[in-house]
């Protein structure tokens, strides 16, 4: 509090008639009806377990974040990866560079099984352990 309202409180508390410098009549109710139920002691307080119920939603909320930035970047990794391998084969031989993308393209469905498989694995490795650390 400011010095202004410890002293409108001081004003208030003698009884506060008449006015109270520049402040309103419906400022001075709103400083009164805040004044008291200040002074007034909460009806119910926080549950005991507030702060770790808190705690345990914001390492959460943190944990899946990284666990989508992973995911993210491993799709990215496989996708430059295969790119640059392109790009190298491109740059010793060009023929090699079409065959080994003709390849890829060949076996496209069995690539992106193997990723899907990869971040299955991943997710369910995460899971076992998140699930075995809380117990």
């Amino acid at each position: 509090m400011n010095q202004n309202d410890e002293r409108l409180q001081e004003w208030l508390d003698k009884g506060g008639q008449g006015v109270f410098g520049d402040v309103s009549s419906q400022d001075i109710e709103s400083y009164r009806f805040l004044f008291e139920k200040l002074k007034e002691s909460p009806s119910e307080g926080l549950p005991y377990n507030f702060s770790s119920k808190l705690t345990a939603r914001l390492k959460e909320k943190v944990y899946r974040k990284s666990n989508l930035r992973f995911y993210i970047s491993t799709v990215a990794i496989f996708i430059v990866g295969l790119t640059l391998s392109y790009g190298c084969m491109l740059v010793v031989n060009q023929r090699y560079a079409n065959e080994l993308l003709a390849a890829v393209w060949g076996y496209k469905w069995v690539c992106v099984l193997a990723l899907i498989c990869v971040l299955t694995v991943q997710w369910v490795d995460n899971e076992l352990l998140r699930d075995g650390s809380q117990n």
